[in-house]
């Protein structure tokens, strides 16, 4: 076994045992605070996903407009970007 790969298992082993030494009370402050970080992970995850697909319906909204303007039909441009159409004549400018 390469020696990275014995550091990385005597760790883990290091890690479980200081565990076992917890009293009953610091092993569930512990267990709330890894519950916190997950959840905070999990949010920060989650919005991140949020960000990208507001990111491609923005990205989507700005092609179509340019289709558009390019003269191509409006069901076409749904087709492509996904988008409905009710989504593309909402973005043309007055």
């Amino acid at each position: 076994m390469p020696d990275a790969a014995k550091d990385a298992v005597f760790k883990k082993l290091e890690e479980i045992a200081e565990l076992q030494k917890l009293t009953r009370a610091e092993r569930f402050d512990y267990d709330m605070s890894l519950m916190k970080i997950r959840d905070t992970y999990c949010a920060l995850k989650e919005r991140e996903e949020i960000g990208e697909r507001r990111g491609e319906q923005r990205s989507a909204r700005r092609i179509a407009l340019e289709l558009l303007q390019a003269g191509m039909p409006i069901e076409q441009i749904s087709r492509i970007t996904k988008l409905s159409i009710q989504d593309i004549t909402s973005d043309i400018p007055s």
